[in-house]
């Protein structure tokens, strides 16, 4: 899940006037994320983890802040191929 908040500037000049208008959208994002991945022992307590997979946004409609009845034509969309890389370490429990 992504929380989007983006703020939109808009500029208008006319010889020496200017207008300037701004305005927040915001909205909420869901996703799914499928990946495979390989994990390898590097010690008794770390593995190296390294995955590939993709991102699909279903969703990523935004509306203006403080009024959800005002929808943007702006769309979120942060669908894509996604990599990871890290170590897991594990703690011994009782």
């Amino acid at each position: 899940m992504v929380f989007c908040n983006s703020r939109i500037e808009e500029y208008l000049r006319v010889d020496t006037e200017k207008q300037v208008e701004a305005a927040t959208l915001v909205g909420l994002n869901f996703f799914v994320q499928p990946a495979a991945g390989v994990r390898c022992r590097i010690a008794s307590f770390a593995d190296l983890l390294v995955s590939v997979g993709y991102k699909w946004s279903p969703t990523g409609n935004l509306h203006l802040k403080g009024n959800a009845d005002i929808k943007s034509t702006n769309r979120l969309d942060w669908s894509g191929v996604r990599t990871n890389a890290g170590i897991v370490t594990y703690f011994k429990t009782k």
